[in-house]
């Protein structure tokens, strides 16, 4: 068989790395008295290596392995590597030819592990080699297919040509051995770019397994001169494996040719030869057999020796059990002593951890009540702040809506609307602080976002921030494939914001650049790293101290320039996102804010809808319920604005009698409206009249805190005050897809 082959060859191989191969029969056999430790350290690793290979060529297995077990164990003991990986390989390989595969692959496998933690690639690749060898001397041809690719790149790396060339013909011999010739063509031909300048047994085995190749595809014409080359090649070697193997191919060959007598007279000249080779073969089976009961046989007597030892230790264990049975009784007396004290001294901490626990938990519920009444102030101060807000910033835009006033008043209604605007971004900055701190309301959203949108978004709005300052706002995008990911684009969009309006303030007729850049990408996902960079005037190390220092909120102070909530802020978003902000600046040099995401690719982009609200809630009529009468007016100038027709109520009562009297598509509801009923109790008394009519909620309020009792008062949606206009359309015309949702008794 070819496993020969693999043999010869590796043989050839160590020839041509410089080992000295000795002649059989070299030394005189070791008396098995002579093979201990001291032996080996008395002679040394090196010269045992040696000894032990004069065995196994020898054949003399029995001796290979008592001297191989010793020398790896002084060589792992004493750290020498080279040594230990090339005993264990013979050692291996002598334990495989007696038959203990087992123990062959737990050497070779040992060797493997120590020379990979040492990093010697070299020491790797040959440990690697033996244990695909083996199993290719078992025929497990597929797994010894798996273990030589694994040499393949440690070959390469040690530019060893020549292990390169033995394991791709290795691997296309195994396959071929499977039936699976196809899959042998491209090692082959890689055997042969490297084997040109071989030896003739390498250019033998190569020949033979082209050809092999050849036959097994069925280019019969083509394989038999390659095949006879590759006889010529094993006679003159006395290479008898691939003499064998080139006849029964040549016979093949010349049947599928049809030519049945050359194939006779090939596959006669292969059955001689084989009868030849039988008589050698069963006189090295007898060898082999015989070295094998050799080595059962000294394992034997090991286990004679150690039984023996074993019942002196047990006698001797016996006379000094009665010692120990007293000495036992004493310290089981100190132990129960011991252990009486213990329970009493472990009581008195249980009692002590009671009473701290019963401390902590009253503690606990202290600092609950605390939270409760910190997050419902901040409801009542979010409604109170942003009611009137919403009042103001609905004016300003309804006067500057109107050409007659804006021409006569236009600074003086800019000054009212940025004021406006710059009092909500306080509003709203206190409140998502305290918003953010809780966690279980702000988890990222997940859903599919377009990078390049966010970008162009970004890059947009921040030229609008001021423009007064005359800066130029890029997008740069590098090396991003994926655009579209899954990510929470709400709130990638609030930090990039925060970060270019921060660029904008601090920068004067300079360049604000938003980057994108691809840091990783795998099958499923991409690493991202953002930047907003500027040319402005930078910060001065004691300010960008200040802001790596993360000092908690309340420590930030109001500026001429802002809040100073928006770094504070977007930490804690990118923390919610699994990003970290760093921050380098120097004062006159600019500022460079950078973070790094990662986002699940989105294998799934559904195309963007455009919508187009102008008119969309054309001839609608809109039934509105509030206790402010300038919300009610800005809500129904809103409402008209977009081709509605708007009908304003003052209270939950005064809305059940239009809603009686009247038909209406929607109703945009209140939800604070004291002293009388308010949102929630209005909406379940519009639902036990039976009425079908989308009720959408109208507030201030965040969402998540009115979530529950939307549901029990069966409202349908809710917008928060103040709102974008294509948001106020998008929510109402998602509620009025049809006439059918008006207000009838159902």
């Amino acid at each position: 068989m070819m496993t020969t082959t693999i043999a010869k060859i590796l043989t050839t191989l160590i020839v041509v790395l410089g080992i000295c191969l000795p002649s059989a029969g070299q030394d005189a056999p070791i008396a098995d008295s002579q093979i201990n430790e001291q032996y080996v350290l008395e002679i040394g690793l090196d010269s045992t290596l040696q000894i032990v290979r004069d065995r196994f060529y020898d054949q003399n297995f029995v001796d290979a392995i008592q001297l191989g077990q010793l020398a790896v164990s002084i060589a792992q003991d004493e750290n020498d590597l080279k040594n230990f990986v090339q005993i264990s390989s013979l050692l291996g390989t002598s334990l495989s030819r007696t038959g203990d595969q087992d123990e062959a692959k737990r050497v070779f496998t040992a060797a493997l592990e120590a020379a990979t933690a040492q990093g010697d690639k070299r020491q790797m690749l040959g440990t690697q080699i033996d244990l695909a060898n083996m199993y290719a001397q078992q025929k497990e041809w597929q797994t010894a297919i798996l273990e030589y690719k694994k040499s393949i790149p440690l070959a390469i790396a040690e530019g060893d040509k020549t292990r390169e060339f033995i394991l791709n013909y290795n691997i296309a011999e195994s396959y071929l051995q499977l039936g699976r010739p196809k899959q042998a063509g491209s090692f082959i031909a890689r055997a042969e770019e490297l084997g040109a300048d071989l030896k003739p047994l390498y250019l033998a085995g190569l020949h033979l397994v082209k050809g092999w190749h050849l036959v097994g595809i069925k280019e019969y014409e083509e394989a038999l001169p390659i095949l006879e080359k590759s006889l010529s090649t094993a006679n003159s070697q006395q290479y008898v494996e691939g003499q064998l193997n080139s006849y029964k191919q040549l016979s093949k060959a010349y049947a599928g040719l049809g030519q049945y007598d050359k194939a006779y007279d090939m596959l006669l000249t292969q059955q001689e030869l084989e009868s030849e080779q039988y008589e050698k073969e069963k006189i090295e089976a007898v060898k082999e057999a015989n070295a094998e009961f050799k080595v059962k046989e000294a394992r034997r007597q090991v286990d004679v020796a150690a039984n023996e030892a074993q019942f002196e230790s047990a006698a001797a264990r016996q006379r000094s059990l009665t010692y120990i049975l007293i000495a036992a009784g004493i310290a089981l007396l100190v132990i129960l002593f011991t252990q009486q004290r213990a329970a009493k001294r472990r009581q008195l901490l249980v009692e002590d951890l009671k009473a701290k626990n019963a401390q902590y938990l009253e503690a606990k519920e202290e600092s609950e009540k605390l939270v409760a009444s910190k997050t419902a102030l901040f409801s009542k101060i979010s409604h109170e702040l942003r009611t009137p807000m919403y009042g103001i910033t609905g004016i300003a835009g309804m006067l500057q809506s109107d050409e007659d006033i804006k021409k006569r008043f236009a600074k003086p209604l800019a000054s009212l609307r940025y004021s406006a605007d710059y009092l909500l971004t306080l509003i709203n900055s206190v409140l998502e602080m305290n918003r953010l701190d809780n966690t279980e309301m702000n988890l990222p959203r997940t859903e599919t976002l377009n990078l390049q949108e966010v970008g162009d978004y970004i890059v947009d709005t921040t030229r609008f921030i001021d423009p007064g300052k005359n800066n130029k706002v890029s997008l740069s995008i590098t090396g991003l494939q994926q655009r579209h990911v899954m990510g929470d684009s709400a709130k990638l969009s609030q930090v990039l914001l925060n970060l270019t309006n921060n660029a904008s303030k601090h920068t004067q007729e300079g360049h604000i650049q938003v980057v994108m850049q691809q840091v990783h990408e795998s099958d499923t996902h991409v690493q991202v790293r953002f930047q907003v960079i500027d040319n402005g005037r930078g910060m001065k190390p004691e300010t960008l101290n200040s802001l790596k220092e993360e000092r908690p909120a309340e420590q930030w102070e109001l500026t001429a320039s802002g809040t100073g909530l928006g770094i504070p802020i977007t930490r804690k978003l990118l923390q919610q996102m699994g990003g970290e902000l760093s921050i380098e600046s120097s004062w006159g040099n600019g500022t460079t804010f950078s973070f790094h995401l990662e986002f699940v690719k989105a294998m799934q982009v559904k195309p963007k809808v455009v919508t187009n609200y102008d008119g969309c809630l054309h001839n609608r009529s809109i039934l509105i319920v509030d206790d402010n009468k300038i919300n009610l007016m800005v809500s129904k100038k809103t409402v008209e604005k977009l081709g509605g027709n708007g009908v304003t109520v003052a209270s939950g009562e005064q809305a059940l009698e239009q809603l009686k009297e009247k038909q209406f598509d929607l109703v945009l509801m209140d939800i604070n409206m004291p002293p009388g009923m308010d949102g929630f109790e209005t909406t379940r008394a519009i639902r036990n009249m039976n009425l079908s009519v989308p009720v959408i909620a109208l507030t201030a309020v965040e969402q998540h805190e009115i979530e529950e009792r939307m549901k029990q008062s069966s409202m349908n949606d809710v917008l928060i005050k103040p709102y974008k206009e294509d948001h106020f359309c998008e929510v109402l015309t998602k509620h009025l897809v049809n006439d059918s949702n008006s207000s009838h008794v159902a």
